[in-house]
């Protein structure tokens, strides 16, 4: 016999069995569902409830494969790719789709929380899938190594947060695989680096001078990089995107909703015809062949490649510099990067579209589909920044690119069905009719 208290499972058995990771109901602990297992689960409280389980290291937080993952995420695009439903037609990939919102039902982990005469009207995820894809959508800084082997490729996407000193962590694998897990900010580099060399080769390797190669005059065929591309046998590359200066003032706190970054960038800066403060990025190839690694990186004064073969310290130092803050670029670098980046709202609407704010834009109040069984709305996953206004979407009319006056056609492809969230009650009361949807 099981009892379910403030989000917490107790056994009253006489052999307790083990706690859930995070203290979260578990589809196991909870059969038949209980009335504390189907109360309204609040997305940014579950997020930190993640995230403060990876104090002390590395913890498991779930396991998705790409069907389930864009299903809960109401989205066809991801930091990390769905490297295997991007192999489907489009045929196949809706049904994917579909045959994956019944497994997560089937699990549990997706759980009707009102029924109909025709099946479930209203469903709610776990409080792990719920705070997992909240830090997807509010991480202000994110890192993704991709790494391409000889018969394979794979991706790495870090989701830090600097002010709680934690980074989600979420490996992907060429079959589509997504495993998540979150750990303490400072182990980051680390398991970056571990990644980008997984044979350990820059270990007992010393670092050499760094060699300045002109790319214009490589493409021109006068200089050469050298053998480093034709010895290499694993490449990764590194991309670091700092946002963290779109955010409200106080960042990420438990009054945090998905969504007020957009809304922030929208009324402070697009609606007073003001310039988007600058984002800062940096990127990093590392080549790994039988007895060196080389890191490869755009010097800041030109078209010019530095190359620098690496011991396992200087791996780790690079590395390192993409969890710090601005991933440390050096004071007149970062002055000219964010200028340059403050000029054109490219990197807004590319992050727009990964974050999927648009059903966290609309007007409070407007009313909203909770019929997940028929739900067929599409969202434009990269929409203008004019387009969120609420004066440009009436709440009663659809949420699409015509209604909003945007200019930019809608996704390819159909959605997954989204799974709808109620308001949360912890930090008083919410605008009514006001849902997230997963």
């Amino acid at each position: 016999m099981t009892d379910i208290k403030d989000g917490m499972t107790e056994s009253m058995t006489e052999t307790p069995s083990a706690q859930p990771p995070f203290g979260f109901v578990s589809p196991a602990t909870a059969l038949p569902l209980s009335p504390a297992y189907l109360r309204p689960v609040d997305p940014v409280d579950a997020m930190f409830r993640i995230l403060d389980s990876g104090r002390d290291g590395a913890v498991p937080v779930v396991q998705l494969v790409d069907e389930e993952l864009s299903v809960l995420m109401d989205s066809d695009r991801h930091r990390g790719g769905f490297p295997y439903l991007s192999k489907l037609e489009t045929g196949a990939r809706k049904q994917a789709k579909e045959t994956a919102a019944r497994l997560l039902l089937a699990r549990r982990l997706v759980h009707p929380t009102a029924t109909g005469a025709n099946g479930p009207t209203r469903t709610q995820a776990t409080a792990e899938l719920q705070g997992t894809i909240t830090a997807i959508r509010s991480a202000p800084r994110t890192v993704r190594a991709h790494r391409v082997g000889a018969e394979h490729s794979d991706t790495l996407v870090q989701y830090q947060f600097p002010a709680q000193d934690r980074v989600l962590e979420e490996y992907i694998a060429a079959d589509g695989m997504h495993v998540f897990l979150v750990s303490p900010l400072a182990e980051a580099a680390g398991r970056l680096a571990g990644f980008v060399d997984p044979f350990g080769t820059s270990q007992g390797t010393e670092t050499s001078e760094t060699r300045r190669v002109d790319m214009a005059e490589v493409i021109r065929g006068n200089e050469s990089m050298g053998d480093v591309e034709e010895n290499s046998k694993i490449v990764t590359v590194i991309d670091g995107i700092d946002i963290s200066r779109w955010f409200p003032a106080g960042g990420i706190t438990h009054d945090y909703r998905p969504g007020d970054m957009h809304r922030h960038v929208r009324d402070t800066y697009f609606r007073a015809d003001r310039t988007v403060p600058g984002y800062s990025e940096r990127r990093l190839t590392v080549y790994v062949s039988d007895s060196a690694v080389t890191c490869a990186e755009a010097a800041f004064d030109g078209p010019i490649l530095r190359l620098r073969e690496v011991s396992a310290e200087k791996l780790l130092a690079a590395t390192t510099q993409f969890t710090m803050d601005d991933f440390a670029l050096p004071e007149p670098v970062l002055t000219q990067v964010l200028e340059e980046n403050s000029r054109s709202p490219r990197m807004f609407v590319h992050e727009a579209g990964l974050r999927n704010p648009d059903a966290f834009l609309r007007k409070p109040g407007a009313p909203q589909s909770t019929d997940t069984a028929s739900s067929e709305e599409t969202s434009d996953p990269t929409p203008e920044a004019p387009a969120t206004s609420e004066e440009a979407r009436p709440a009663e009319a659809p949420r699409n690119a015509e209604a909003r006056g945007a200019s930019a056609a809608p996704a390819p492809g159909t959605p997954g069905r989204g799974f709808t969230i109620p308001p949360r009650p912890a930090h008083g009361p919410a605008p009514a009719g006001r849902t997230e949807r997963y």
